[in-house]
């Protein structure tokens, strides 16, 4: 009973999931994910500002009034608004 739920384990941690960036494990992914809503900056916080013109979300609430260009595209941004991530 002990090795099929290790069987069973590995096999979990061996099913992969199809993504734009080809087939990654559901851990890799969620990782991936959760480092996708971090700051860009301080890399401690979730992002929560949009900067204006090039629309991304790059940074945290913090963060963001010291930024003068996009971390991600490096524009210069004229101004931001603040998202709430529900």
């Amino acid at each position: 009973a002990v090795a099929n739920i290790s069987n069973i384990t590995d096999e979990l941690q061996k099913m992969s999931v199809a993504t734009p960036n080809g087939n990654l494990s559901l851990e890799e992914e969620n990782r991936q994910l959760k480092d996708a809503r971090l700051c860009k900056v301080c890399l401690d916080e979730e992002v929560g500002v949009v900067f204006l013109p090039c629309g991304h979300l790059a940074t945290c609430n913090q963060c963001a009034p010291s930024v003068a260009n996009c971390p991600m595209c490096r524009a210069d941004i004229k101004g931001f608004v603040r998202t709430f991530l529900s």
